[in-house]
């Protein structure tokens, strides 16, 4: 029976120095990553949003299915534009995406911060090629596998399903700017 206590009570004490030291690591550890993921944020608003030099994080936002977060820029004291985070679904999962637009409802820039698309194919929603496609847009947009016209966004071959996630986040942002942000709401 003696036998049987000590290897138990090794491992016991073995574990408990494990979790004492994870535990440990993680306090040590919390506040810095914490402050990377801040300046991260602020370095993806700013690269979205270049005049604006201030980002307040709006956190009474009407609810809206799609639009998570808003950020409004300001420099001196006045509004530049916002910033709305929308996620959806797309064919590999949850497509996010951060959407910059101008106090005139015009959509600055977009950028993927979450997608688990398939690569090669689906994953090209991270081109610059493809993003671009949003600048300028400033009402609902539709996806079409021609030329695209004015608020059409040319789907990506073999990975309309993607796109087309990518437009619904963007459609999201849109409304929720039309419906709430141009009349002087949150």
């Amino acid at each position: 029976m003696r036998e049987m206590i000590k290897p138990w009570a090794v491992l016991v004490a073995i574990t408990l120095t494990a979790a004492f030291f994870l535990g440990a690591v993680h306090e040590i550890t919390k506040e810095p990553i914490h402050m990377q993921q801040a300046n991260a944020r602020t370095k993806a608003l700013a690269i979205l949003l270049p005049e604006a030099a201030e980002f307040i994080p709006v956190t009474d936002i009407t609810a809206v299915p799609g639009v998570e977060f808003l950020y409004t820029g300001y420099r001196d004291g006045e509004i530049k534009g916002y910033i709305l985070s929308s996620e959806t679904n797309g064919y590999g999962g949850t497509v996010g995406l951060l959407a910059a637009i101008d106090i005139n409802g015009a959509v600055r820039g977009i950028n993927i911060y979450k997608s688990s698309e398939t690569p090669g194919l689906g994953e090209n929603i991270r081109a610059q090629s493809f993003t671009a496609q949003f600048a300028g847009a400033n009402a609902r947009l539709t996806v079409v596998k021609n030329e695209p016209k004015i608020n059409e966004i040319h789907a990506i071959t073999g990975a309309t399903v993607s796109t087309s996630a990518v437009v619904t986040a963007v459609n999201a942002v849109i409304d929720y700017y039309i419906n709430y942000l141009s009349s002087g709401g949150n």
